[in-house]
């Protein structure tokens, strides 16, 4: 077959793995949270100090993943807090997980762990 005659309807552009099956709810509380845990969330105190940096990045490069969390301790506390506010507010399982990483997320760019997040780091 020839290039004119295979192309004589128009070209169909198809791009992979972009199919998605559409699936009915069978119960709506499905994606809501479970219920809390009966553990108290771990103490969360701002340090008091700033960690100053010797050479500022000039853009974070995000594309071989995140970088670890230096402070495990306050990761659990914005976990905890995150869980506990999801719930709250009802918040379903793939919102919840989003606020969760986005934490995780500024807790691993910041240059002092335990610091308040700035306005600018979270914009």
């Amino acid at each position: 077959m020839e290039l004119e005659g295979a192309n004589r309807n128009g070209q169909q552009l198809f791009l992979v793995d972009m199919e998605r099956r559409l699936q009915l709810r069978q119960d709506p509380q499905e994606d809501r949270q479970p219920p809390p845990s009966t553990d108290p969330p771990p103490p969360l105190a701002p340090v008091q100090y700033r960690q100053l940096v010797l050479f500022p990045p000039h853009e974070r490069d995000l594309r071989r993943g995140l970088p670890k969390v230096d402070a495990p301790g306050i990761a659990a506390a914005l976990e905890a807090a995150a869980d506990d506010y999801a719930r709250r507010h009802g918040l379903k399982k793939r919102t919840a997980f989003g606020l969760g990483r986005g934490l995780r997320i500024l807790l691993a760019l910041q240059d002092t762990p335990g610091a308040p997040f700035r306005a600018t780091d979270v914009s």
